[in-house]
């Protein structure tokens, strides 16, 4: 059989031999992201257009929307941690409330998707198959930023069409899709340069987070003073702010990401032509010879492998639990004047003081959030395994169990220290602002602490998928933790049963601090979490290590 077809040509420049093969790599990355790809840019565009007809109805009147607006203006709190409000038109509502999450999403969709076609190819050994054919250097790279570019300017579009349709004007729906996309743009380019940076990918995630977590600092503490500092002009949610969809929009800031973009990608581009395949220009620090005293079990080297993860976990619940005591009672106010909030709360036991309601409400959502950690934790020894350094530990004098056992252990021992960091930040803040430090102190922790259980649930099943099926465990545990948060939303619904929402273990909490402490579920729920991380353990010594 003839090779010469596949060969490049001697004639070929080094840019046709070096991008070779890039149209194959996108095709590859669509064939396996065709279910995830849609998923992310029409569930981006679905949370707009929702959150969109539900202002169009709840806020119908000219003085309720001024009302509003005005309330949010004079907040810093809600300023710092969702962005400035450009007037009352429900354009504008609708753009400040959707804007945080739309943005961040956009942002963290396009930074795991590029470094995850790129250096997690490379982790797996993948990357290397693919450059012992005559697939071009930067042919990965090219086609990874070319699928999630695509793929965020179609969010944005189909977010502009949902806009449009629900009878709002075309140029504001227009600008707010662009400043989508553009967060997206900007975040590919930076997901491309820490993957050439770092020597895995879960250090080029990191790094990425932490240019994700600076850039909304930026702005939030621009945002929260006078917003015309120049702060925000350094982050991309300042240009994408500052495009000012619905009030007057300025079509010029769109040009900033892109041409961030740009610079970005081809730094990205020169950093791969310098660096060798599976290494990083960052390199990975020896560790001593010998290992300490305290590093000579299972657990102690799965505390060292998650505590790193955990700190900055345990910094962001912080962080939440701080805006949360400080926006409580402005929150509380703005409950009083939305229908569908007050429902929701009293959904979630908020019958008594107001302020509880929301209290109870924002902790449920964090609670998910803990619960993300939670499979992310239990999974690491997926990861482990697949990189193949679990084969050598266990075959040293370290049972199964016990390496395993240690991994669901920090995982949950981790997901109650981020609770109860959340509790204690919320209690300390609105107990300042209430006057009552020590009452605060004990209930909000106890409230936090109470979706531990429920967590605990989500550890156990991923513990059990990886334990029998660890090829289906990391789609497995995810879709099963995304499904607790739609069957919650689902249960909204008018004309749907809400008892549908009981198959969560998350629903199944006593609402702290909205409602009284019942001891049985959270027992339920322990009882539960247990029976799964032990048939976890037992699945995984008895199969064999892939």
């Amino acid at each position: 059989m003839s090779t010469a077809p596949l060969l490049v040509p001697r004639h070929a420049s080094f840019a046709e031999s070096a991008f070779a093969g890039t149209w194959s790599a996108v095709r590859l990355i669509l064939r396996r992201d065709r279910i995830l790809l849609p998923v992310w840019i029409l569930g981006l565009a679905a949370i707009t257009s929702s959150t969109a007809a539900g202002v169009i109805g709840l806020y119908s009147l000219a003085a309720d929307r001024q009302e509003w607006a005005d309330g949010v203006a004079g907040n810093p709190m809600e300023l710092a941690l969702v962005g400035p409000i450009f007037g009352s038109s429900s354009g504008a509502i609708i753009s400040w409330q959707v804007g945080v999450r739309s943005l961040l999403g956009a942002a963290l969709a396009s930074l795991l998707m590029v470094i995850r076609h790129t250096r997690t190819e490379e982790e797996t050994g993948r990357r290397e198959l693919l450059g012992s054919t005559p697939f071009g250097r930067h042919a990965q790279l090219a086609a990874a930023l070319l699928v999630t570019a695509v793929a965020s300017c179609l969010a944005g579009l189909l977010t502009a069409a949902a806009l449009a349709w629900l009878g709002l004007p075309l140029a504001g729906a227009l600008a707010l899709g662009g400043a989508i996309a553009s967060m997206g743009l900007f975040f590919a380019g930076v997901g491309a340069v820490t993957a050439q940076l770092s020597v895995g990918a879960g250090s080029a995630r990191g790094m990425a987070l932490i240019v994700l977590a600076v850039a909304y600092v930026l702005r939030a503490v621009d945002d929260a003073g006078s917003g015309d500092s120049p702060l925000s002009w350094l982050s991309p949610f300042g240009w994408a702010h500052r495009v000012r969809p619905f009030a007057g929009e300025r079509w010029w800031v769109l040009l900033l990401p892109v041409i961030a973009t740009a610079v970005l990608a081809g730094v990205a581009i020169a950093l791969s032509a310098r660096r060798d395949i599976g290494g990083g220009l960052i390199a990975s620090r020896e560790g001593p010879a010998t290992a300490s005293d305290s590093l000579r079990g299972p657990l102690s080297l799965a505390w060292r492998q998650h505590r790193t993860g955990l700190a900055g976990w345990a910094v962001g619940f912080c962080c939440a639990g701080f805006a949360l005591g400080g926006i409580a009672l402005s929150v509380t106010k703005q409950a009083g004047q939305s229908e569908q909030l007050q429902e929701l709360i009293t959904y979630l036991g908020g019958e008594g003081r107001p302020v509880d309601g929301v209290f109870a409400l924002f902790v449920y959502i964090l609670a998910l959030a803990a619960g993300a950690y939670g499979v992310l934790a239990a999974l690491r020894p997926h990861a482990e395994e697949a990189s193949g350094r679990a084969e050598p530990m266990l075959a040293a004098p370290v049972g199964r169990a016990r390496w395993l056992g240690g991994h669901l252990l920090i995982a949950a021992m981790g997901s109650a220290a981020l609770l109860a960091v959340l509790g204690l930040a919320t209690g300390l803040t609105y107990g300042l602002a209430s006057g009552d430090v020590p009452g605060e102190l004990a209930r909000m922790p106890a409230a936090a602490l109470a979706y531990a259980p429920a967590v605990w649930v989500m550890i156990g099943i991923t513990g059990v998928l990886y334990g029998v099926t660890p090829r289906a465990a990391t789609a497995g545990a995810w879709t099963i933790l995304v499904l607790n948060v739609l069957v919650f939303l689902i249960a909204q619904v008018p004309g749907m049963n809400p008892s549908i929402a009981y198959a969560s273990p998350f629903i199944n909490v006593p609402k702290l601090p909205a409602a009284a402490l019942s001891v049985s579920p959270l027992a339920v729920l322990v009882l539960i979490a247990a029976v799964l991380a032990a048939g976890g353990l037992f699945g995984f010594t008895r199969r064999r290590i892939t």
